[in-house]
């Protein structure tokens, strides 16, 4: 298991955090909800790739705001899907 930090620095970060890791969305997407089973999910920009490389099933991310976790939160599965970053 690895351990990542995700730092949300400005407001507009912030905001999509709240879209994106809130299950409010869940019901917004066309996705397959059975395979989030009641998770949240998080999206990255591809020039943030190395870091999406780097992370596997059963890593832990810290999400970080003005020098407070704000959330942690535990990969329990990781795929690209064109559509759903379109709605994030």
């Amino acid at each position: 298991m690895k351990i990542f930090g995700a730092p949300i620095s400005s407001d507009v970060a912030y905001n999509n955090y709240q879209k994106s890791v809130s299950k409010e969305l869940i019901g917004k997407i066309k996705i397959d909800v059975s395979r989030l089973n009641n998770n949240c999910l998080w999206g990255i920009k591809s020039s943030k790739l190395n870091s999406w490389n780097s992370i596997e099933k059963g890593d832990l991310i810290f999400f970080y705001r003005k020098n407070h976790i704000i959330s942690i939160c535990h990969v329990n599965d990781k795929f690209q899907d064109v559509e759903l970053s379109i709605n994030l």
